[in-house]
């Protein structure tokens, strides 16, 4: 914070960017009592503009971030998910689940040997159940991720994902929401 303050002061300090703003509430699972501390920010720098950012926050953690901090005469601007370095495709589902995961195994080895990726599931019962037969079957690095895990895992299984050690990961819709 010092040397924060001693930019401030020789007027250095042109704008504070805080990203995840979701760890500042409490209504988030993420939750991180060190967030709390940049409550006094705006008191601390005047004049300075403060940029928040968060993957997707609801609007009561993005309210109360703003509350938190106690920032008026906000601008928010929202992007889609939808992002253009994804490839969406939807395909008929075989009755048979090893074929489906054949087809998605062969498509992997086919069109993305190299890249990584992500299965999305309903369950987490569908995730541990392709996860066991493509680790069985198939010569791929792959886990899974749902929910249920401690957050010490997620964020483990996360970390071997961008750093390529795991290159599939089964998850379901709510589990992921960090881009890679």
């Amino acid at each position: 914070m010092d040397l924060l303050i001693k930019l401030y002061e020789n007027r250095k300090l042109k704008r504070i960017i805080i990203d995840e703003i979701n760890y500042m509430s409490e209504w988030d699972k993420n939750y991180r009592q060190d967030y709390s501390e940049l409550k006094n920010i705006k008191e601390n720098f005047k004049n300075i503009g403060i940029l928040l950012f968060s993957n997707s926050p609801s609007k009561i953690i993005r309210d109360d971030a703003i509350n938190i901090l106690n920032l008026k005469n906000v601008l928010y601007f929202n992007k889609s998910y939808n992002k253009p370095n994804l490839f969406f495709e939807v395909r008929n589902k075989n009755s048979k689940i090893d074929e489906v995961i054949d087809d998605i195994m062969n498509i992997i080895k086919k069109n993305y040997n190299n890249e990584s990726g992500i299965i999305y599931c309903n369950s987490k019962e569908e995730c541990e159940k392709i996860y066991k037969i493509m680790k069985n079957n198939y010569n791929i690095n792959v886990n899974f991720c749902h929910e249920e895990l401690t957050d010490d895992k997620i964020k483990d299984i996360k970390n071997k994902w961008i750093n390529d050690k795991i290159k599939v990961i089964i998850t379901t819709i709510n589990c992921l929401n960090h881009n890679k």
